[in-house]
Parts: structure tokens; C-alpha cells; sequence
């Protein structure tokens, strides 16, 4: 046993160490909890427990200090990882931008100095290994365009230029070749008009009809015989015509009949057709000979395309006609009603004795009632940006209109008797709409039991299956159109 901890063994005095390297004796007898604490808060000791249980740790600390001195150093411990001395400079954080490129191309960036850092020697190589690439792929012109072909299968500018030049060649020579033969089967008639002759039971179409428009896909020449009234074409790729509509064994003879006429390639068929078989003619062409009163504008899919004007009736009889574009140039400012219901419910529609022929919209020099807007918005582009704000208008008029102003704001205002504001009336409304068609959709699957599914359900336009309707608002919209319910 040392002498230190002969000295630690009398009257409670311990041996500890110092920051210095040295020891010091001190004694734990007569000290408070708190001092406790700070002798063990000094040597680096836990300093939870009673007076105790801080004795005897700091009794156990000066035993292992007395037995193993190098154990016990009070020097403080590293709080962070010691990085030693720095020879390159600090990091930053890589921007995101960087990041981002890094991810994307998968390489580092590698950042060069502007001024140009090659030796001579490098230079000269690069200038002898341009000339020596220079020699082995020298530059070649791009070739001219062949006009002969294009002008060849060209028939103005309607006609769409094709990479199998020959194809079009082809179509354009049979195209010739129908024309042709419905020239020589009119004989002398005039090309205008249609023609129906019963001698050979042949009706055609005069050579104006012929255009044939390439970009139209609905005729394809490729696949045959076709039939010219009761006549079965299959036109071989040597069949031609001569200038002047004659045939190919001379000049044309009106006594003639058309087998007479024809190559012995094309059979003709006598037997009884319909006389309103007709030559195959192309949509695009067939269009273009009808009067403009008489068409309508299609789409790609041949649907009829969408109105481009809109026409709104209003109260006085007022016919107002507009176009789409026009639409959305109506100038309108901003619009709120909050402050203002009963303005609201005067400019709503113009058919009711509400009505003070004022509105926020004009056209021209008429005003325009709030009840019009789906009309003149729709399918604009613009309507989106005002449906929210009149749909709580409408429901807002409907029910100011329920009774009288003052019965309106009785209902709607406070506990305090306050006037509720704008958005809280809206939220009432719609809870309120929320909780009637609640009620009549519980009521419609009460009547309508098992007949439920069958009434109130749609087909769905993308799995063509029957679906149930499910939503509150839906089945009460239907049940009120079953019922005649306004």
C-alpha cells in the first residue's frame, strides 16, 4: 500500500489528482450534497444520487487514482475529431446546380483556363493533323434538287411532294386516264353536268370532278378493279391516252359504242347497276363543287367542326352575334359582390323586374346580364377563371330571391345580429345544398329500391360498363329530373 493511500484510509481524506499533474487531499466529511456535486462535476464523475451514493464515487475514483494514477487525468476530452494542420484549403458545399449537371452528364467538370497554355510544338501538330483530315475528307456540295422529277408529279401547288416519286408518277397517269375515259363517255355534253347514258348503263363524272388532292388519304389507287357505274376498271400501268381525249386507235367516233372504244384490257359488264354508282371521287373534291351554303366546316375525324360564332338573346328581344375571338377581347373589370348582394341580384338577369339595365359587361352599347356569362365564355379558354365566382352567384340570387331582403339577412347574420360576410353566407349555402342532396338521395334509394341501379346509373365512356352512380349530388340531380322537381 502506498503512502497516499495510507493517507486516504484516515478520516474520510482522499487523494486526488490535480490539473497540474500533482495531487491534493481532500476530505468528503461535512461537505452538502451540492459541494458533492461540484467535487464530482470536477473530476469528471456522474453527480446523480444522494450524498451517499456521491461519497462512495468519489471514494472509488481516489482508490483507482491511488492504484493506477495514469487512469485518472483530468485533461478535457476531445469534442471533435482533431483533423491536424490543413495543407490544401476548406471545402465548401457544392452548389445544386453543380450537383444537378453531376447526375446528368455523370462527369466531373473539369474547369480550363481561358488563355490558351499549348507549346508551339503542339499547335504545329494540330494545324498538320487538320490538313491531313482536310485531304482525306474533303468537302462535297450538297447535289441540286432534280426539278425534272418534281415537276413531273407536280400539279401545283396543292399537290404535297413524296419521297416515292415514283408512286405519285403512277397515280397521276391513272388519275389522266379516268378523266379520259369519262370525257370520251360524254361525248359532246357539256363537262358540268352529270350524264347517265342507257345505251352502255354508264353514269360518270365529268372531268372538273377529277382533282385529285394527294394529301387525301381516303382514295387508294393502289388496290383495284374499280367500277365506273357497271363498268370494272383494271387499268394497267401501259394504258394511256392520247391529247385530245381520243382513243389509242385513232380519233374519236361519236356512233361508237364504249366497248368499242375501250382497250380490250377493260371488261365491261353489261348487267343492270343502280345508276347512281359512280367513279370513286375524293372527298376534298367532291366538297369543293358544292355551294358554300350547303357545306359544313368538318375537322380531321370529319366531325362538324365548332361554332365560331355565338349568339345570346337577351330580355328586350336583343339579338347579339359574336365570334369567339371577340369574346375573349370583352373587356370586364374586377368583379365582387361581397359588399353588395343586392347589386348582385339587380345585374343577375334582365328578364326579371330586378333587372336596372346595368351591368359590369357591355357589348357595345348593350348591357349584359350576369346570367349570360356561361354563353359568351364557353369554350374561350376563359371560362375556368369565372366559373367558381358566378356558380356562387347563382346559388347567392337564388336564395335572396327566396323571400325578401330583410327575411335574407335574418337568416343569415350572427349571433350578435351582425350581417354575416360574403364568404360565410357561401359556406352556409353549400353546406346547405350539401345537406338536402343528402336527403333526397337517401329518399331516391328508398323509392326506387331495387329499381335504383337501373335509374340512376351511366355508362362509362371509356370501359363502355354500366356504373352506379355514387355521389349525393348526382343521384339528387336526377331524382329531381325524375320527379320534376325545379
Amino acid at each position: 500500500m502506498t503512502a497516499d493511500s495510507e493517507v486516504a484510509a484516515q478520516d474520510d481524506v482522499l487523494v486526488f489528482p490535480t490539473k497540474a499533474g500533482g495531487t491534493e487531499r481532500l476530505t468528503c466529511g461535512g461537505k452538502t450534497q451540492n459541494q458533492l456535486k461540484a467535487m464530482c462535476r470536477d473530476y469528471g464523475l456522474p453527480i446523480s444520487g444522494n450524498k451517499s451514493v456521491l461519497k462512495s464515487r468519489l471514494q472509488q475514483f481516489s482508490e483507482k487514482f491511488c492504484n493506477d494514477p495514469a487512469s485518472c487525468h483530468l485533461t478535457p476530452a476531445n469534442r471533435r475529431k482533431h483533423k491536424g494542420p490543413r495543407d490544401d484549403t476548406k471545402k465548401t458545399k457544392v452548389k445544386m446546380s453543380a450537383t444537378r449537371r453531376a447526375a446528368i452528364i455523370d462527369t466531373e467538370r473539369v474547369t480550363e483556363r481561358s488563355k490558351d497554355t499549348r507549346t508551339a510544338e503542339e499547335k504545329k501538330n494540330l494545324i498538320l493533323w487538320a490538313d491531313r483530315t482536310v485531304a482525306r475528307l474533303p468537302f462535297k456540295p450538297r447535289k441540286p434538287k432534280n426539278t425534272a422529277v418534281d415537276t413531273a408529279v407536280s400539279t401545283g401547288s396543292q399537290v404535297h411532294r413524296s419521297a416515292d416519286q415514283h408512286l405519285h408518277f403512277r397515280m397521276q397517269t391513272i388519275e389522266n386516264q379516268l378523266a379520259a375515259i369519262s370525257a370520251v363517255a360524254l361525248g359532246n355534253h357539256q363537262p358540268s353536268s352529270f350524264n347517265w347514258d342507257s345505251a352502255t348503263s354508264v353514269q360518270v363524272l365529268p372531268v372538273d370532278y377529277m382533282a385529285y388532292d394527294y394529301a387525301d388519304n381516303s382514295l387508294n389507287l393502289s388496290e383495284g378493279p374499280y367500277m365506273v357505274g357497271n363498268l370494272a376498271l383494271d387499268i394497267p400501268n401501259t394504258f394511256t391516252w392520247l391529247d385530245g381525249c381520243q382513243s389509242p386507235a385513232g380519233s374519236y367516233d361519236p356512233s361508237a359504242t364504249l366497248a368499242d372504244i375501250l382497250p380490250v384490257d377493260v371488261p365491261v359488264s353489261m348487267t343492270s347497276v343502280p345508276a347512281m354508282a359512280t367513279v370513286p371521287v375524293p372527298v376534298p373534291a367532291l366538297a369543293s363543287s358544292i355551294p358554300n351554303s350547303q357545306l359544313q366546316d368538318t375537322d380531321k375525324s370529319g366531325k362538324a367542326g365548332k361554332a365560331t360564332t355565338r349568339t345570346i338573346i337577351l330580355g328586350d328581344s336583343t339579338t347579339i352575334t359574336i365570334s369567339t375571338d371577340e369574346a375573349r377581347k370583352v373587356a370586364l373589370p374586377a368583379t365582387s359582390f361581397a359588399e353588395d348582394i343586392e347589386r348582385l341580384n339587380q345585374m343577375w338577369d334582365d328578364t326579371s323586374p330586378h333587372w336596372r339595365n346595368n351591368s359590369v359587361m357591355r357589348i357595345g352599347d348593350h348591357p349584359i346580364a350576369l346570367i349570360y356569362w356561361p354563353q359568351i365564355f364557353k369554350k374561350t379558354g376563359l371560362w375556368s377563371a369565372h366559373k367558381s365566382n358566378w356558380t356562387e352567384w347563382k346559388f347567392v340570387v337564388e336564395r335572396y330571391r327566396q323571400g325578401t331582403p330583410e327575411e335574407f339577412w335574418a337568416t343569415f347574420k350572427s349571433e350578435d345580429g351582425v350581417k354575416m360576410p360574403y364568404t360565410a353566407i357561401c359556406a352556409k349555402l353549400r353546406k346547405d345544398r350539401k345537406n338536402t342532396n343528402e336527403e333526397l338521395a337517401a329518399r331516391a334509394r328508398e323509392e326506387y329500391g331495387d329499381d335504383f341501379e337501373a335509374k340512376f346509373s351511366y355508362r362509362n365512356s371509356k370501359t363502355k360498363a354500366r356504373m352506379v352512380k355514387f355521389n349525393a349530388s348526382s343521384i339528387a340531380k336526377e331524382y329531381k329530373r325524375l320527379q320534376g322537381i325545379d
